[in-house]
């Protein structure tokens, strides 16, 4: 009989000591939880501030990236679009010429898939909103050569690239493909600070900059700024912004500009795209003569 009472303490204690157990596992366990939410919301927040921090620093990687996924699959559009309307407004265009036509359609629609397919990171705005227009842009020229498709054999070949100029589609294009490089202009401007304080982030262009005050700018101020003059006048070619930006300095330093009595930069400018004066790769050629001492993001448009 005395083995019993044994039995049911020994039962007893046993429960107790196993639901000791469980409730210290069970304190462990939930301080651990906590410790980990804590640091996990630390950690979201401190990443949150240093997205915060970052945004509009425009590092390089940023603009390198957006070169290599969005601006260059524009740009092999961009080339194509040009070649094409020479060989059509030269007349050594096929009797094809809808196919000329259609295969920029096409062209534009791939470009605009392969450039849609990545993301740009928030902390570049500048950057972000440049591939959306890109994205704009290339779709509008799709859609305005496909519409252009079924009359492009009623008319001689020479009339067609003046044809698809004046569609709405392609002026619109146009439009949005120039604001976009202007947005992009402007992002390696502000790179430009981040390197060099002394060069301002922003440039407000003035109709009237006279050649005078141009001569004071770095390039990147430079660049910035004849992105706003080919936005605002439509002036839209092949070449890259820093060309134009060359084949300036070249008509001041050499003193053709003043010869011509050219009294400010967008004058210059007018007259050196309807006299198609400026080439590619102007810039490239010049560099090491002219811009040596400027500092200049790894971008290849720079270096190539």
């Amino acid at each position: 009989m005395e083995k019993r009472p044994f039995k049911i303490y020994l039962f007893f204690s046993l429960g107790f000591i196993f639901m000791l157990i469980c409730a210290v596992g069970a304190f462990f366990y939930g301080y651990k939880v906590g410790t980990d939410r804590a640091e996990s919301k630390s950690e979201a927040k401190l990443v949150a501030a240093r997205q915060e921090n970052r945004v509009g620093t425009y590092p390089q990687q940023d603009l390198v990236s957006f070169y290599h996924t969005v601006l260059l699959p524009y740009r092999d559009f961009q080339i194509a679009w040009f070649a094409s309307m020479d060989k059509l407004s030269s007349g050594d265009a096929t009797n094809d010429n809808a196919a000329i036509v259609k295969s920029l359609s096409k062209l534009a629609q791939q470009q605009y898939d392969q450039a849609n397919s990545v993301s740009v990171p928030g902390s570049s705005p500048l950057l972000q909103e440049a591939q959306t227009n890109y994205l704009k842009g290339l779709k509008l020229f799709s859609t305005g050569t496909s519409n252009f498709i079924s009359k492009a054999n009623t008319l001689p070949s020479t009339l067609i690239p003046e044809q698809l100029n004046k569609d709405e589609y392609i002026q619109n294009a146009v439009k949005l493909t120039l604001l976009a490089q202007d947005q992009l202009y402007d992002a390696v401007l502000n790179w430009s600070n981040s390197v060099q304080p002394n060069i301002p982030k922003q440039v407000n262009y003035q109709p009237n900059l006279t050649i005078t005050e141009w001569k004071t700018f770095p390039l990147a101020v430079k660049n910035a700024i004849i992105t706003s003059i080919l936005y605002e006048k439509r002036m839209y070619q092949p070449y890259y912004p820093q060309d134009t930006v060359a084949k300036v300095d070249q008509m001041i330093n050499n003193g053709q500009a003043s010869q011509l009595n050219m009294k400010s930069i967008s004058q210059l400018v007018a007259l050196l795209h309807s006299t198609d004066a400026i080439k590619t790769n102007e810039f490239i050629r010049n560099k090491n003569r002219m811009y040596s001492k400027e500092t200049l993001p790894q971008l290849p448009f720079f270096y190539e």
